[in-house]
């Protein structure tokens, strides 16, 4: 956008004249030590300011993600950059330790005690068990890799490395699950509901997103909750609930599922 405006903010240049858009004059704010301009180059700077303190951001926050780390220390598990185990086996040996030493820093919080103090002393023998058992994809192997028995030889070997293999195989590829969570997010807050509190949010998506599907949903603890939780008393079909909130309310509804 720098270099090229988009086609709604060149519509919005060719019909501001003068500084003023569709009877509307745009003035810019006043900055201390500066004259206060509101012309299209003033406006125009602004903007350009805008986009580059944007870009600024955006990079700093996400730059580390964009083929960089920590996604760039799962190469590691791509045998096809490995030297070869005959011809190179000094280099075949110790190829990637350093990179699975940073993977363990990193899922550290995930990971166990045995499985953070072994991982790296086990990476030598998935690397054998890769080379003896390569499929025609890598997604193959690495399937193949995940399906040993846990009361194998081999099992053994790998069990404090394949953590890492599990969460290889499960990082997105793209970003369709997080547009489908903005999605989301525009049905449950929507401009009739602009004052809903973050928490309440946040709630419902984990709700929309994460399940469970509605037919497996049973309501009665949630009309429990809320039936017990208000500051006066709940009123239900238009009447008072009788008696004390608790034990009583429970026999209500226990009656009505009956009914």
């Amino acid at each position: 956008m720098k270099t090229r405006r988009g086609k709604h903010l060149r519509k919005f240049e060719r019909d501001c004249v003068d500084g003023n858009y569709r009877g509307v004059t745009i003035t810019r704010e006043q900055r201390r030590g500066q004259p206060r301009g509101d012309g299209p180059d003033a406006i125009n700077g602004d903007i350009d300011d805008l986009l580059t303190d944007s870009i600024f951001f955006l990079e700093e926050r996400f730059i580390k993600y964009l083929g960089g780390e920590p996604h760039s220390f799962f190469n590691v598990f791509n045998y096809n950059l490995w030297p070869d185990k005959d011809t190179e086996a000094e280099q075949f040996r110790n190829y990637g330790e350093e990179q699975i030493e940073s993977l363990v820093n990193l899922y550290d919080p995930l990971l166990t005690e045995e499985e953070c103090e072994n991982a790296v002393d086990q990476w030598l023998d998935i690397k054998l068990f890769v080379n003896r058992n390569k499929k025609r994809t890598m997604l193959e192997t690495y399937e193949k890799v995940m399906t040993v028995l846990p009361d194998s030889e081999d099992y053994e070997k790998m069990k404090y490395i394949l953590p890492f293999v599990n969460i290889m195989l499960t990082i997105s590829p793209s970003t369709a699950e997080c547009e489908r969570g903005f999605s989301s997010m525009n049905r449950v807050k929507s401009q009739g509901r602009s004052s809903m509190a973050q928490a309440t949010l946040q709630n419902l998506l984990r709700v929309n997103v994460d399940g469970p599907k509605s037919n497996d949903f049973s309501s009665t603890n949630s009309v429990i909750h809320w039936l017990n939780s208000g500051r006066g008393t709940r009123h239900t079909l238009g009447h008072r609930c009788p008696g004390p909130r608790g034990p009583r309310i429970r026999n209500i509804i226990s009656d009505s599922d009956s009914d």
